[in-house]
């Protein structure tokens, strides 16, 4: 409760993977949810509010498009994250 990721791009991920600048897209990241979303928490791509059950997998191209979350309500919300190179 009360964390917040502010609205942002990811970048320059290519080089935690020793790959090209160009190959920036081959980075994905996957947040599966844990819990079933509870009131106050909140996570937007673009303009989309994503709404999420637990097992839900949550997969974007972090590096193009802006994103953020924020958790106003009472409750955790617990997530697993993946982040590695697409094959």
């Amino acid at each position: 409760p009360g964390g917040i990721t502010p609205w942002h791009i990811d970048g320059k991920k290519h080089l935690e993977y020793n790959l090209k600048e160009e190959e920036e897209h081959l980075v994905e990241r996957h947040i599966i949810f844990l819990e079933d979303q509870k009131p106050g928490q909140i996570w937007q791509i673009n303009d989309d509010f994503i709404k999420w059950k637990i097992g839900d997998v949550l997969t974007w191209s972090q590096s193009t498009a802006p994103h953020g979350t924020a958790n106003i309500g009472y409750h955790t919300r617990p997530v697993l994250m993946v982040t590695g190179v697409k094959q």
